[in-house]
Formats: C-alpha cells, structure tokens, sequence
C-alpha cells in the first residue's frame, strides 16, 4: 500500500485484499487510518447504493505505521529466552585502601 500512488482511490475490499486479512479486521484498520488522518474516505454513487472508497495521504510515517500495526494484529507467536545463572554479583562491596 505504500507504493499507491497519493490521491489514488481504492475500496475496503481491495485494502482487505492486499493485507490478507478479514474485512472486519480491515474496517477497523481504515477506521483508525482515517482518524489519524493518513486516509481520506468518501462516497461515491453505485447503482443503488452509496460505496466509502478511500484515498491514500502521502506520508513517510505510514510505512512505519503498516509495521506497527501488522505486530498488533498478528502477534507474534515464538518468542527466545535465555537466563543464565550469574556467579559473581553484580555490585561488590567496595574495599578501602589503608594509607
């Protein structure tokens, strides 16, 4: 979506389409989308019905914002530990010098 061109409209299912995920899922992105502002929505006369199409704002940021929000969405299910048991402490007691 980042490579869309600034002022090109495209549709909920089209969106829902190129993320691969489910329209709920999707109408909730482009909701958040439209309130920060990075998308534009708007009608446009269908037959006989009235479908929201969106635009896309041209802004660095959201390339960033499409990452952030793929881990929200899907997060991550594996996940590396280690723990390692320490011998020395961390902070010693500090020894005075005798003059």
């Amino acid at each position: 979506m980042h490579k869309k061109e600034s002022g090109t409209n495209f549709s909920l299912g089209y969106f829902s389409k190129t993320l691969n995920l489910s329209m709920e899922k999707t109408e909730e992105i482009l909701e958040i989308l439209t309130k920060v502002k990075y998308i534009e929505s708007t009608f446009i006369e269908l037959d006989e019905r009235q479908q929201t199409v969106y635009k896309f704002k041209s802004n660095y940021l959201f390339v960033m914002l499409l990452i952030l929000m793929k881990a929200y969405i899907e997060p991550p299910t594996h996940f590396f530990s280690e723990f390692n048991t320490r011998d020395k402490p961390f902070l010693t007691p500090r020894k005075e010098e005798s003059q």
